[in-house]
């Protein structure tokens, strides 16, 4: 008989428990390593995901600006086909106004969402650049209690005045003087700052001062508005180029609003001005038809200051793809001698103030929803269309 032993039953037992924990162990390492490549993927996926909402929604973004060059250049090309010895029923292209298609809200279905674009006249609101305009920087007697600027600067006092007048006309929290003050301190030529002026942006604020602005977000460096403030304080302001000899640009008789109009000399009544162009089908379609029109009489206005036709304009576009929207305001220039269209700026943003860019009234009060931040992403791309 052999002496060897044979292993007991609990032996037996304890290592199959032992490989059973093991297994379990392994089986349970495996299941954290494969969760966690899934959960590694998973992101991947969204932020991949993510990413080509992104992409498309700028694109879209870009198709809506593309219609908006088109249907500037379709407009410059119905003038001159007009100027060319069109007949009296198609002169409604001799100028611009809020009748054309320009002016009306665009909506493009797309298989993946939509473009929502609505092109803005430029020439319908105060440019701020123009209170440094070295043209008409004469003083009428309606003027002359403006007040002298504390800059040594080149100031259109003519200008300053308007912009008091039309400031007056809005619901504002703050005092006219603490935006004018910094403002005008701003733009001036010298670089010390002047009472309740600046010369330096604050942090979180990119722009540099003694030079025309470049936008109109520019103004959240000197003010604080509430969002509604500052959304219909927007809509009367606008910032355009001045050109190499710094003359002042024009506003728009038939795209200009009631406010703007009569800020622009005393005793102008701007709903008188409205009525007038929405009397005719065509709106004012001559300089001289809206200096001689009976809603200006007796009232000495200067020809320089107003043109029908219109070269700067802003389009304000809504790009949904998938469940991703994004924001564009483009500033497109439309050279009044060959039409070439040339996109000056774009801003990009996620802004839920542009929910209501598309509604267009032509009674001079429309709100062209106009919200830009200043924290958009900016940049000038030039490009020409014809």
């Amino acid at each position: 008989m052999s002496n060897k032993r044979q292993p007991s039953s609990a032996t037996n037992h304890a290592q199959s428990g032992v490989a059973l924990i093991s297994m379990l162990l392994i089986f349970a390492l495996v299941v954290i390593l494969v969760a966690a490549a899934a959960k590694r993927d998973s992101l991947m996926i969204r932020r991949i995901s993510q990413q080509l909402q992104h992409s498309g929604a700028t694109h879209y973004a870009l198709t809506g600006e593309i219609l908006a060059r088109q249907r500037l250049a379709e407009d410059w090309r119905a003038q001159q086909s007009t100027g060319a010895g069109g007949s009296q029923s198609n002169d409604s292209q001799s100028s611009d106004h809020l009748g054309e298609p320009w002016a009306e809200p665009q909506t493009l279905a797309l298989q993946t969402g939509q473009v929502r674009v609505q092109l803005r006249d430029l020439h319908s609101c105060f440019n701020l650049n123009n209170l440094i305009a070295t043209t008409n920087t004469e003083q009428s007697e309606e003027d002359e209690e403006a007040e002298p600027s504390k800059a040594t600067g080149s100031l259109n006092s003519a200008y300053l005045s308007r912009l008091k007048r039309l400031l007056d006309e809005q619901e504002l929290d703050i005092d006219k003087s603490e935006l004018l003050e910094p403002l005008i301190d701003w733009l001036d030529a010298d670089t010390s700052a002047q009472g309740g002026g600046i010369e330096q942006a604050p942090a979180g604020h990119n722009a540099n001062a003694n030079r025309p602005l470049e936008h109109i977000s520019e103004l959240a460096i000197f003010t604080n508005l509430p969002a509604a403030q500052q959304v219909n304080l927007y809509q009367q302001l606008c910032v355009l180029p001045l050109d190499a000899s710094a003359k002042a640009s024009t506003i728009n008789p038939n795209t200009a609003s009631a406010e703007l109009l009569s800020s622009w000399e005393k005793g102008l009544d701007g709903a008188a001005i409205i009525a007038g162009r929405e009397a005719e089908e065509l709106g004012y379609t001559s300089n001289e038809h809206f200096l001689s029109h009976k809603s200006n009489a007796g009232i000495a206005l200067q020809t320089g200051d107003f043109n029908v036709h219109s070269d700067y304009f802003e389009a304000i576009i809504q790009a949904d793809f998938s469940t991703q929207s994004r924001y564009l305001v483009s500033r497109l220039y439309r050279d009044p001698n060959n039409g070439e269209i040339t996109t000056l700026a774009r801003h990009y943003g996620y802004n839920s103030g542009y929910s209501d860019s598309y509604d267009n009234s032509h009674n001079g009060s429309h709100n062209n929803g106009y919200n830009d931040s200043p924290s958009q992403q900016s940049l000038t791309h030039h490009t020409t269309e014809q």
